[in-house]
């Protein structure tokens, strides 16, 4: 019946999500309670609008399930609930909770992704969110979505293919992958990725292997070249790259980093904050008024940079 109800806004500029409700999402006052049903029914150009709140996937133990956000959506969060305009929103005392909290009070069952992006422009938009409790540890090939990426798996891999979102005002909080805990940028196989990330803070994320927080991905003619901007990173660990892992193995890989903190990140091999793994390709990070405190690794505390050949890193992609 709600998903009725929603079809018949199809044309609207703008969804209300608002947690406990059950309208049919044309206003705050008529607000749906389902992101998910939100999700489904906007289409390129539209906005959805989600009050303070905590808000999951699938009520189902189903971990395959992420919101996913279409191509040209702006998802827009942390909303008391009245507001007209992006302006009145204080995001600090209304934030909504994307969790990929689904299963039991033990991690290793909850979702893989909490979000799911494919071929997103730049008008693609994720603002205002908590992304927590994603847990990709399956046991899948390198780059795998559901061992990648466990707060947001951006897909722009394969020849002739882009992911390019714009995310910003979010927290990566206590997420969990075999590669990039928080955010996987997969720009594999002649893909494409150049997300704008922008004052977010990520913290106490986790990768069994490489970028507790984040793993761009440029192997194989791809290119990776996010732009992060005024983020925070602390208390996040990885074997290799305690906050982000940059790959370029046959490919390129370069990380545009302004204006931000790394604080306590820890790396048990290499790269305590960064870890650059080159492979017969392209891969740094081009750092611009970055502080880096206590960040800890046996090599490199702070950046490290391996120009191993491809079949010495493949070893430690595939660990």
């Amino acid at each position: 019946m709600l998903f009725g109800a929603l079809n018949l806004s199809l044309q609207a500029a703008r969804i209300y999500v608002k947690a406990g409700t059950a309208g049919d999402g044309t206003s705050w006052e008529t607000a749906t309670g389902s992101l998910q049903e939100a999700l489904a029914t906007a289409t390129k150009g539209d906005e959805v609008w989600v009050s303070k709140g905590v808000y999951f996937p699938t009520k189902e133990n189903n971990r395959k399930i992420s919101f996913i956000i279409k191509d040209g959506v702006a998802l827009y969060g942390s909303f008391a609930g009245s507001e007209t305009n992006i302006g009145e929103r204080i995001i600090e005392t209304n934030y909504s909770t994307l969790s990929g909290e689904i299963g039991t009070s033990e991690k290793t069952d909850n979702t893989f992704n909490v979000l799911y992006l494919a071929h997103a422009t730049e008008t693609t938009i994720i603002d205002g969110f908590i992304i927590t409790g994603g847990y990709a540890g399956g046991d899948e090939t390198s780059g795998s979505r559901f061992a990648s990426g466990a707060g947001l798996y951006n897909d722009g891999r394969n020849g002739g293919n882009e992911s390019s979102p714009i995310i910003k005002n979010c927290k990566f909080i206590e997420n969990t992958a075999r590669d990039g805990g928080a955010i996987y940028n997969n720009a594999g196989n002649g893909g494409k990725c150049e997300p704008k990330i922008s004052n977010c803070i990520f913290q106490h994320n986790n990768a069994f292997l490489g970028g507790g927080a984040i793993f761009n991905d440029g192997q194989n003619a791809g290119k990776c070249l996010p732009v992060i901007t005024k983020n925070t990173f602390k208390k996040n660990t990885a074997g290799f790259g305690g906050a982000i892992f940059n790959y370029g193995r046959d490919g390129e890989c370069i990380s545009q980093i302004e204006n931000t903190t790394f604080t306590n990140n820890k790396a048990m091999i290499q790269g305590g904050g960064i870890f650059n793994l080159r492979g017969e390709g392209i891969s740094k990070s081009a750092l611009i008024n970055c502080e880096f405190t206590n960040n800890k690794a046996p090599k490199g505390s702070t950046v490290a940079n391996s120009q191993m050949p491809t079949s010495k890193a493949d070893k430690i992609t595939k660990l």
